[in-house]
């Protein structure tokens, strides 16, 4: 009698969807967006890789400003470990969001939230929104049954996470 032994494969190691420097590769919105609105980006960041959106839009950057930059870089590695992407930043991201790479940064994680969007739902490769200058390409995101919660980056005024409280608008 043979006995066989079988061993699960180890998780491909993946890479992000587009480079540091392709800033606008998910559209000029959301390089604008990263770029300009930074605190919210990594809300939104933090939000994707199953993290908190409050602490990383608002109360680091508000009232711990000096640890904000690893801060971020710890959403960047929950994100990168979420989705699998071996991160060549790992060692430097807190450094280089120090530096001043922030936005590269951010924008380079919002265009692979949209990527890994789109391929769950069976979209193909190209930027849905990439046209659309001043929009995120997320814009006309919406959640679906049985798919991993991420919030819209655009919420036209909305909470930007489920269940939450409505937004103030007295």
């Amino acid at each position: 009698m043979a006995v066989y032994v079988m061993h699960a494969a180890a998780p491909a190691s993946r890479s992000w969807s587009s480079g540091v420097l392709d800033c606008c590769a998910a559209g000029a919105g959301t390089c604008l967006y990263a770029f300009l609105c930074p605190c919210c980006a990594a809300g939104d960041v933090a939000a994707a890789a199953g993290r908190d959106f409050g602490l990383s839009c608002c109360v680091i950057p508000l009232l711990l400003a000096c640890c904000t930059p690893c801060f971020w870089a710890k959403d960047r590695a929950a994100l990168a470990a979420r989705h699998g992407v071996d991160d060549p930043c790992r060692g430097i991201a807190c450094l280089a969001f120090w530096a001043g790479g922030h936005g590269c940064l951010l924008a380079q994680e919002l265009a692979h939230i949209a990527h890994e969007r789109r391929r769950a739902a069976g979209g193909g490769d190209a930027f849905v929104g990439a046209d659309k200058v001043g929009a995120p390409a997320f814009a006309g995101a919406s959640y679906q049954a049985g798919a991993a919660y991420a919030p819209p980056l655009y919420t036209g005024g909305q909470a930007p996470y489920a269940g939450g409280a409505a937004p103030y608008t007295g």
